[in-house]
């Protein structure tokens, strides 16, 4: 008798990067807050926040952190990484 083998192989998807971003307050009488940007939930260095082209929050600045006025904060979709790079943001 001949005895048939089956081999099956797992296969495995790649899941795609997730940016979004973590805010911290200064304090609680100026509007500016601080911004971090994360890659699937790790902080990661990143220059600025835009909403669409236009930049809301950049890192250029006396505490080195993203600062933006928290009544843009809702607008934030794209951010620019330390390498250059732009990512969107995901809500």
């Amino acid at each position: 008798t001949t005895k048939a083998t089956t081999t099956t192989k797992a296969t495995t998807t790649t899941k795609a990067d997730v940016y979004t971003i973590r805010t911290e307050e200064i304090d609680p009488f100026t509007p500016a807050i601080f911004v971090n940007v994360l890659k699937n939930g790790v902080p990661i260095e990143a220059d600025a926040v835009y909403d669409g082209n236009t930049k809301i929050g950049h890192r250029f600045n006396d505490k080195n952190r993203i600062t933006v006025n928290k009544n843009y904060l809702s607008n934030i979709n794209r951010a620019q990484l330390s390498d250059g790079t732009f990512v969107t943001i995901t809500k």
